[in-house]
Formats: C-alpha cells, sequence, structure tokens
C-alpha cells in the first residue's frame, strides 16, 4: 500500500494534465455536495419520495396484514393456488440451488482434483502500470461531469429529460467510454484490446460458460447467508436498506414506458456485467497484483467493486460476489466466466424483483 501511495504521488508530480484533472474532479464532488438541489441536471438521487415506490411499501404493509389476519402464509396461500404454486415452486428451486452449490463448495474444498481441474492460466504477457488506472478514472470522473453538465443544459434549454432516462443515458455513455479508455492506456502500453481478459482457456467458450455457471452455484451459499445476516440485522435495528436506483424506473416506468423498462433490463443483465469485468477484473486486477499480490489485488478490487455501487446495507454481499468473481478470473485468466457468473446473477435478482413486485402489487392492493 505504501507502495502505491508513492506511485501515486510519483504520477502526479510527472503528469501535470492528470494533477489538473484531480483537482478539477475533487472540486466538482465538493461542489456537488455543497450545491443547491435546483441544479441544471436533474437530480437523480434523494428520490424515496417516489409515489410508486410509496405505493408498493403500502402495498407490501397490507399484503403483511392479511397473511396474519389469515394466521400463518400457508392458510393465505391455500386459498390462492396460482400464487400458491409459484411459491411452491420457488420454495423447491432456491433450496435446491442452495444444496448443488453447497456440495459443489465441498468438493472444491475437499477434492485436490478439481482445485486443480479448474486452473488454467495463460503466461503473464502485460507489463501494465498503476498509472493507467489513475488515468482512466481521472478521464471516467470528468466525461461523467462534462456529459453531466451537457444533459443538464439539454434539460433546462432544449428537451425536458426525466431522471430515468438521464441515469440509463448517463450510465450506458460512461461505460462505452470506460471501455474506450481501457483499451486506449492498454494500447498505449504496446498492448491489444484482448488482453483485457478475452481469453478462451484451449478454445472451449461454452466450458467457461458452464464454469461460471457452477462458480455461481458454488457462491450462492455464501452470498446468501451474508445477505440474510444483514437483514435479519437491518430488521433488529430498525433500518430500511436504501433501493437501488434501478428500481425506481422499474416501477415508475413498467406501464410509462416498456422501452425505458427493456434498456434498463439489458443494461443491469448485459452491458452493466461485461464492462464491470472489463473495468475490474480484467484491467484493474493484473495491474494491482504486480503491486501487492493475489491476495491484496483481489481484496482492493472486490472492494471498490462493492463500492461503486453506492450502497452500505449491500456492501459485504457485493464484496463476495466480487471476490467470487475475481477468484475465477485469477484460476482461469478469461473473463468468459466472471461475465457469464456476473449475468447470471443480476438476472436472478431481476427476475425474483419483477416476481415479488407482481405478488405484492397484485395482493397488496385490494
Amino acid at each position: 500500500m505504501i507502495r502505491i501511495f508513492f506511485d501515486i504521488l510519483n504520477f502526479f508530480r510527472k503528469e501535470k494534465f492528470y494533477a489538473f484533472l484531480f483537482v478539477l474532479n475533487i472540486g466538482v464532488i465538493l461542489y456537488s455536495s455543497l450545491a443547491p438541489k435546483d441544479n441544471l441536471y436533474p437530480n437523480v438521487r434523494g428520490r424515496e419520495g417516489s409515489e410508486i415506490l410509496a405505493q408498493y411499501q403500502r402495498s407490501e404493509a397490507k399484503l403483511q396484514d392479511k397473511i396474519k389476519s389469515a394466521g400463518s402464509i400457508e392458510r393465505y396461500l391455500s386459498k390462492r393456488p396460482r400464487i400458491g404454486f409459484l411459491f411452491w415452486i420457488f420454495s423447491i428451486l432456491l433450496p435446491a440451488l442452495f444444496t448443488a452449490g453447497l456440495i459443489l463448495d465441498f468438493l472444491f474444498l475437499s477434492r485436490p482434483r478439481w482445485r486443480r481441474r479448474i486452473h488454467h492460466t495463460f503466461p503473464e504477457t502485460t507489463d501494465w502500470k498503476i498509472s493507467m488506472i489513475f488515468k482512466v478514472v481521472l478521464l471516467l470522473t470528468a466525461a461523467a461531469f462534462v456529459l453531466s453538465l451537457l444533459l443538464g443544459l439539454l434539460n433546462r434549454f432544449l428537451l425536458p429529460l426525466s431522471s430515468n432516462f438521464f441515469i440509463l443515458f448517463h450510465t450506458t455513455v460512461i461505460d462505452f467510454l470506460c471501455l474506450a479508455f481501457m483499451v486506449w492506456a492498454v494500447r498505449g502500453a504496446g498492448g491489444h484490446w484482448k488482453d483485457l481478459g478475452l481469453r478462451i482457456p484451449e478454445g472451449k467458450f461454452f466450458r467457461e460458460v458452464l464454469i461460471g455457471w457452477a462458480g455461481y452455484l458454488a457462491l450462492l451459499p455464501v452470498f446468501f447467508i451474508v445477505l440474510i445476516g444483514l437483514l435479519i440485522l437491518a430488521h433488529w435495528i430498525g433500518y430500511e436498506p436504501p433501493a437501488h436506483p434501478l428500481v425506481y424506473i422499474f416501477l415508475e416506468e413498467e406501464k410509462r414506458s416498456p422501452l425505458l423498462i427493456g434498456c434498463s433490463l439489458f443494461l443491469a443483465a448485459v452491458v452493466g456485467p461485461i464492462f464491470e469485468e472489463f473495468f475490474f477484473r480484467g484491467f484493474c486486477y493484473p495491474i494491482l497484483k504486480r503491486k501487492t499480490g493475489v491476495l491484496g489485488a483481489m481484496l482492493i478490487t472486490s472492494a471498490l467493486f462493492a463500492l461503486i455501487h453506492e450502497n452500505s446495507f449491500a456492501f459485504w454481499p457485493i464484496f463476495i460476489l466480487g471476490m467470487g468473481l475475481v477468484y475465477l478470473y485469477e484460476k482461469r485468466s478469461s473473463l468468459i466466466g466472471p461475465i457469464v457468473l456476473h449475468m447470471t446473477h443480476n438476472a436472478v435478482f431481476i427476475f425474483y424483483f419483477f416476481f415479488a413486485k407482481r405478488i405484492v402489487m397484485q395482493e397488496g392492493s385490494g
């Protein structure tokens, strides 16, 4: 860590332009935290007062009252066979997946042969510097501010923009810019864009897909144990975890703008996982591994991966997910498995959200 600190100081001493960008970004962060809410660009935070979210919470409370009045969830479901059947399927599927994950974890920990089978590394050909991360991050944060400013001007003077559209468009553009900056940095270091983890061990693409799915099953028990522990703690202290920004979009735009919902789903289940894997595992991890070793790089990239989701409640579950993703990348030297794992995780949680939302809104509206 001390070496990284001195690397940062030397970087800013040599790279005056990026030192200027750093100061500029600090100024933007301070302004954003102190500026009045009626600034140029749409306010995409502080949306706890959303009417649709309040409606969902009221429906949830009514459903809980109905279950209490019925005496038990079994009695309540017995009068609603369709929902009861779905609940029965879900109650079987989740334990089955959980059990499969435990079996894989047991075999992996107890059978050295299983651990050796997953191991496949490519020769180390990159000599990337930690300054490449600084450059990409500084360029990206500056681009994010400029894009926010441009969208704000467009919103105020030409075309009113909804907060939901702002989030989706801004996130999508920044994702593609991040990839462009990474490719630029890698090519500047004499590398190729395929060095960002786009390798297929033994040329077997579908094997990597299967490894990604197996990795997700193996990760599920740990992930759910941590998540359930946090939910119990939150309930005990009376803490209400904040909703993810995409939850507002899913709730608000489902009937108003199906196209926006479709774009949101594609962004959350496909685009987001791919670009995050490129940045954290394919780009940052190899650089940090040269400085801090395997364990240090795994911990740092997983912590940063959890922090960018800006949800203190979900930090540890996302951190666990990040550790699973980077471990798989370390063992396979390919992003195919981590991308599949990441996409599967997001898709499962999106499916669960819409499944729960439909039941809550339908049963709690009466």
